[in-house]
């Protein structure tokens, strides 16, 4: 799950947890998983989404969205009830809309069939009732922090898959960009300058500056992103100052790396810094 919004320490290790058993989930329940294709449509719940349906998601992500906003995304790995939505899609004010990001492969299994075959396991039981636990701890997590403040920013998501170009050099700074998942690679006309590990930020200092972008940043592999607006990371940057001085602290970490790289290129000697 990619939560969206920033996530306590709890939250973090149940993210762990619940990744680790899901991954269980589908390695080990005696559960056979049917691959369901969508007709065209990227809203599963149109698209007749089984109601009795457990969705496991192998690539890809699915937007969990109520009204036009984003709550949060299920991504590679995750599992998840289809009843848990389909519940709401008949009042128009909490409709619920899960919505395919990009290219997304997932298979589903039948609720009677997987109950089925956990009555006759004791440890394929144990297995289940301990991600469901795992779930539900989880959404209680994301539940508290998406009320727990009234000023939040309301970042978008992204998918990108290998070589998309996630900004481009010369573009107008206009947002500020978080890996949640993967990692991108960074070039200054047309030379590797960099990398972008997950969990880093990046496109703040154009953005701080009102400067265009300095580099293009493209996904090396599938990358998954959140981008936050200039007007709502101005926000962030005024109601939580730690997050402004760990960013100074990333910068400098990065300008120093690209000054190495830069002069390494080149060819070019320079003095050592104390």
């Amino acid at each position: 799950m990619i939560p969206l919004v920033e996530p306590n320490s709890e939250m973090v290790q149940l993210l762990r947890d619940y990744k680790r058993v899901c991954q269980m989930v589908s390695e080990k329940m005696p559960v056979r998983w049917l691959d369901w294709h969508s007709s065209g449509t990227n809203d599963l719940l149109a698209d007749g989404l089984p109601p009795d349906a457990i969705v496991f998601i192998g690539s890809g992500s699915v937007e969990v969205m109520q009204g036009d906003k984003t709550l949060y995304c299920w991504d590679d790995g995750d599992i998840f009830l289809a009843a848990d939505f389909i519940a709401s899609a008949g009042d128009e004010s909490l409709a619920t809309r899960l919505l395919l990001g990009g290219e997304t492969d997932f298979k589903l299994a039948k609720i009677s069939n997987v109950h089925d075959a956990i009555a006759k396991d004791p440890d394929a039981m144990k297995l289940w009732q301990q991600w469901a636990s795992l779930q539900r701890r989880l959404l209680n997590q994301l539940i508290a922090l998406l009320v727990q403040s009234e000023e939040r920013p309301s970042p978008g998501f992204m998918r990108y898959n290998d070589g998309d170009v996630i900004i481009h050099e010369n573009d107008i700074s206009d947002s500020v960009y978080t890996i949640m998942d993967g990692a991108a690679d960074v070039f200054v006309n047309g030379v590797k300058v960099g990398e972008i590990a997950q969990e880093e930020i990046f496109g703040a200092i154009a953005v701080l500056t009102g400067q265009r972008r300095t580099a293009t940043v493209k996904a090396r592999g599938a990358c998954n992103v959140l981008v936050v607006s200039q007007t709502e990371f101005a926000n962030m940057v005024n109601t939580h100052p730690h997050l402004f001085m760990n960013l100074v602290q990333d910068m400098a970490k990065n300008i120093v790396a690209l000054n190495e790289r830069v002069v390494s290129l080149s060819g070019a000697n320079i003095p050592a810094t104390r």
